[in-house]
């Protein structure tokens, strides 16, 4: 395999790529500001972390009671497979009314990142998340996951799921 090219910058040496360009890499060869992942066939590929990073970002934000909005594309979409007819939630107002449909039924009191996976355009954040059903003493402690779609930078759609196997599903990855 031939040694990796200098990736791509601009005259500020900002690197050009689209967001999730993937790089073949030698065994063991990434990148600064690349992480190796392993690929489908076992070979290891370099991925861009730049969405990884915005997303890892917009989590904590949110993790502590905050959103993000300069993430987000002000005509974002937002699709919920988690909550039975939840209808469309579009741009930020969308994502305030999910938010608020959310805490509705099922209050969060704690969430906690456990991992991001960068999937190309898509980055599938893992999280642990605490709840008490409202009305109820009933805790709920589950492991969902949000599937974010990126464009140029920008959230541009995310879909939550209640497991990160469905949602690794979604962008075409398996455990």
């Amino acid at each position: 395999m031939p040694p990796l090219a200098a990736p791509a910058t601009d005259e500020m040496g900002r690197d050009n790529r689209a967001p999730g360009a993937i790089f073949e890499a030698r065994r063991g060869r990434v990148p600064r500001g690349h992480r190796a992942v392993q690929a489908f066939y076992g070979e290891v590929i370099a991925i861009s972390s730049q969405n990884v990073e915005i997303v890892r970002d917009l989590m904590e934000q949110f993790m502590q009671g905050d959103v993000a909005w300069d993430a987000l594309d002000p005509q974002i979409e937002v699709y919920d497979h988690d909550i039975l007819d939840a209808g469309e939630y579009r741009g930020h107002a969308g994502v305030i009314r999910w938010i608020e449909d959310w805490q509705e039924g099922l209050p969060i009191t704690s969430i906690d990142l456990q991992e991001c996976i960068d999937a190309g355009d898509a980055v599938v954040a893992v999280f642990l998340l605490r709840a008490r059903a409202r009305g109820s003493d009933v805790d709920v402690k589950r492991q969902d996951a949000i599937v974010f779609r990126l464009r140029d930078g920008s959230i541009v759609r995310f879909d939550y799921y209640n497991s990160r196997r469905q949602a690794l599903h979604a962008v075409g990855l398996e455990e």
